[in-house]
């Protein structure tokens, strides 16, 4: 292995490791977001920590794009510490998709129970004004 292409894997190796430990607490955080709103609880704020650390996820990514160049490049395979944290990231986005779906059905579950008692509230009020011209 060359010197470039080793700097080049142990800089991927340095940065896919801190990306692991940014999805395992987006993946932390998005189990505590559906959590919340399973509880009928405001979620905007954590559900912004969540986009925002995933914000910087894609940006620390896409500027490894020169390094992940220049590693390929060199056509060498990756050492097995850079495959681990790769393997890794990938299982963690994985579960992060897992839990996406749960909060998705929170979410729409929410909504749902949101919708009925809209319309309870909706029939009462109408009611309430029947009755107010009535008397």
């Amino acid at each position: 292995m060359s010197a470039e292409n080793a700097d080049s894997e142990a800089v991927l190796y340095a940065a896919y490791t801190k990306l692991a430990k940014d999805y395992t607490t987006v993946l932390r955080l998005a189990g505590e977001v559906s959590a919340a709103c399973n509880r009928g609880e405001a979620i905007d704020d954590r559900l912004g920590q969540v986009l925002t650390l995933l914000s910087a996820i894609a940006e620390t990514d896409s500027s490894l794009a020169p390094v992940k160049q220049k590693w390929e490049q060199a056509g060498k395979p990756s050492g097995d510490a850079l495959q681990g944290v790769i393997s890794r990231i990938a299982e963690l986005i994985l579960q992060l998709r897992d839990e996406w779906k749960i909060l998705e059905d929170a979410v729409r579950a929410r909504r749902d129970r949101l919708a009925v008692e809209l319309d309870v509230c909706n029939r009462q009020y109408r009611m309430q004004r029947a009755y107010q011209r009535k008397s």
